[in-house]
């Protein structure tokens, strides 16, 4: 049967524009953020010492396969990716565009996004807009006859996109403060003699956010916020991969200590007026 003798075709294709969009945000949802995610939980205690041990470049083989994994079941839930669901389109069965694709289907059609390039083309090409995938899984990409508010999309996809920026920024305070690195930097920078000194006693310390592990180097630097009785400063401690690459080693703690005694500015005063000139002595008065 060919398509324009179906007795159930869809009414209402989803137009280039949405699907285009929708690809390039699920390409930054599942290419860039949430395989991210995933691997800032699957991380062990002590990742900085593998990291610098291994000396690996590019992208693992976990992050290559979570990427592959997440692309192929993106439209699986109800044939709609996150940036399917923001831009308000489906996949769904050809024979019958009110029913959304199943999982096989839509792992099927995704499948052949290898051959991005005849995709493309044939999406242009095609009566209705059907690419190779949806060929091999018997699919149809359309706009849904009942939809979410478009405004309450766009007020949850920025929800969600905030959520995962905080989860991204959890997620990495956490394991910077689970690294080998942190906890000896903790313990050098607690018991520095010079920063005893800049804030009077044992400092309380507070991670800065600062930590950079140059694995090429085989260096590291943390850095602290401390507070003593005296005052605050700053501490950045910088390490070394020990010999036998199972500890950091300490090489220094630069101390900065925050000067808090300077005197407020002067006021400034206005300049008396000068006296008005006077007249010369041989002067008669009233001339």
């Amino acid at each position: 049967m060919t398509p324009s003798d179906s007795p159930a075709q869809p009414r209402s294709l989803a137009p280039h524009h949405r699907r285009l969009f929708a690809l390039l945000l699920d390409l930054v949802v599942l290419v860039l953020v949430l395989p991210k995610l995933l691997s800032q939980l699957a991380t062990e205690p002590g990742w900085d010492l593998r990291l610098v041990t291994e000396a690996t470049t590019g992208p693992s083989w976990s992050y290559v396969a979570t990427v592959i994994v997440l692309l192929l079941v993106k439209d699986s839930l109800g044939g709609r990716s996150p940036g399917k669901w923001l831009l308000g389109i489906r996949v769904t069965r050809r024979d019958d565009p009110t029913v959304p694709a199943g999982p096989l289907q839509c792992i099927l059609r995704n499948a052949l996004l290898v051959l991005l390039p005849v995709e493309a083309v044939l999406v242009f090409t095609d009566r209705y807009m059907r690419r190779l995938g949806d060929y091999a899984a018997g699919t149809v990409v359309v706009v849904p006859a009942r939809l979410m508010a478009p405004g309450r999309r766009m007020l949850m996809g920025a929800g969600g996109f905030f959520a995962l920026v905080l989860a991204g920024f959890l997620l990495t305070t956490w394991n910077a403060r689970r690294s080998a690195a942190y906890d000896a930097a903790f313990q050098a920078a607690r018991t520095d003699p010079h920063l005893r000194e800049a804030v009077g006693g044992t400092p309380e310390l507070s991670w800065s956010l600062a930590l950079r592990v140059l694995a090429a180097e085989g260096r590291a630097q943390v850095g602290f916020d401390a507070e003593g009785d005296k005052g605050s400063a700053e501490a950045v401690v910088h390490l070394r991969l020990a010999p036998s690459g199972g500890r950091w080693e300490v090489e220094r703690v630069a101390v900065d200590p925050e000067d808090e005694t300077d005197a407020p500015p002067a006021p400034i005063r206005p300049e008396p007026a000068p006296a008005p000139p006077r007249g010369d002595a041989g002067d008669a008065p009233g001339e």
